[in-house]
């Protein structure tokens, strides 16, 4: 029996964390029936990318598109180039621009198309307008995949047909993952063991809630003096964060790392991780926290609250509300066996709920069930 060519398609400038859930999937896949490549759009200086150099520590199939700006069109016909080289049966795509440039290649091959819906930026008016027809899109692909229920209604709300929504939490390889401090966040903060680390994983982006974090500091800097702040990420906030932390007077205790090929290192070092979104899928880099047995703290919107149960794996504060957020995170700072607890409950539930197997098993299923629909059509 031949096995099923699957391209997923991805724009990512680092290791965000659909770049990582995707390598991972793609890295889980290769003991099936499946067989994936991964194509990732490349600007024409580097013709590289963090995501395709990861890929190739994987022994992963990867190759680059090159793009010539932001929405290149021309992308078009490279994409379709490389569906036809790689003898694909079905495109998977992730993120906005993945999505419509896979939708325009895809249609003359009657090649099917599934999305993976990790969420929505929001974070300029350009983006939002190429998310609202990222929106119109997916009604009109024969399958998309949603990380969460919360993520499925907002789908089903938008006009996606709920048969071709399929619900598969992220998942996680916790076997890449080292619950130990490293101490290599102190070495590069200048800190000693009696510093406080508390600190955020992800884009620096409006909807990530980060300013709350910052305004949640000034409390927490004047309970606890050795208290820093780490923001690990890179994003169109960036100097917006850097300017308000300056003006909120704390700014000698606030550090932005930028993206870091070394998260997990640095993760392991921090005393409580928190994840303060306005909006969200269901983070990879919360379940990554967990496998390092971090505490967490973070904001009940999308599908954290289908995984995270306040007082047991976390603790969950509604969004947008920095005082909640500040005395979540001073219980933890003040109760660290309370803490080590949250971290070993989150450790566990990521060990049995977000299994990368059963999440590989899904996606399996639902590409042979996409296929099986297309199958009179296409002739796959």
């Amino acid at each position: 029996m031949q096995p099923t060519v699957v391209l997923h398609l991805l724009s990512a400038e680092g290791l965000t964390g659909p770049a990582r859930l995707v390598l991972s999937l793609a890295s889980q896949l290769r003991a099936t029936s499946c067989r994936c490549h991964l194509s990732v759009f490349v600007g024409t200086r580097g013709r590289t990318s963090p995501v395709l150099e990861a890929a190739v520590q994987r022994n992963l199939w990867a190759s680059g598109i090159v793009s010539y700006h932001a929405f290149d069109l021309s992308c078009v016909a490279r994409t379709r180039r490389v569906l036809r080289d790689t003898g694909a049966h079905l495109l998977h795509s992730h993120g906005y621009r993945s999505d419509i440039i896979g939708y325009l290649a895809c249609r003359p091959l009657h090649i099917p198309q599934v999305a993976t819906v990790h969420g929505w930026t929001r974070c300029s008016t350009r983006v939002r307008l190429y998310e609202k027809l990222d929106r119109v899109l997916l009604g009109r692909l024969d399958g998309v995949v949603a990380v969460s229920q919360a993520m499925a209604r907002s789908l089903e709300g938008g006009g996606v047909r709920p048969e071709r929504i399929r619900v598969i939490p992220n998942s996680i390889e916790p076997e890449r993952f080292r619950s130990e401090p490293t101490g290599r966040l102190r070495q590069i903060l200048r800190v000693d063991g009696c510093a406080e680390l508390v600190g955020s994983v992800g884009r620096l982006s409006s909807e990530k809630g980060h300013r709350f974090l910052l305004q949640a500091g000034v409390w927490l800097l004047s309970q606890r003096p050795a208290l820093h702040l780490v923001l690990i990420g890179d994003g169109p906030e960036h100097d917006n964060l850097r300017n308000q932390a300056d003006r909120l007077g704390i700014g000698s205790r606030v550090h932005l790392l930028g993206q870091r090929p070394d998260v997990e290192d640095l993760v392991a070092d921090l005393d409580v991780v928190v994840f303060p979104s306005l909006s969200e899928g269901l983070p990879i880099a919360l379940l990554e926290a967990w496998c390092l047995a971090r505490p967490v703290v973070a904001t009940a919107v999308g599908g954290i609250p289908e995984t995270l149960s306040d007082g047991e794996n976390g603790r969950l504060v509604p969004p947008a509300d920095a005082d909640a957020l500040a005395r979540s995170v001073l219980e933890l700072l003040k109760s660290p066996l309370h803490a080590k607890a949250l971290g070993r409950g989150g450790r566990e539930a990521a060990l049995t709920r977000h299994v990368p197997g059963v999440a590989a098993t899904a996606m399996i299923d639902f590409y042979r069930d996409v296929l099986l629909e297309r199958a009179p059509q296409s002739g796959h």
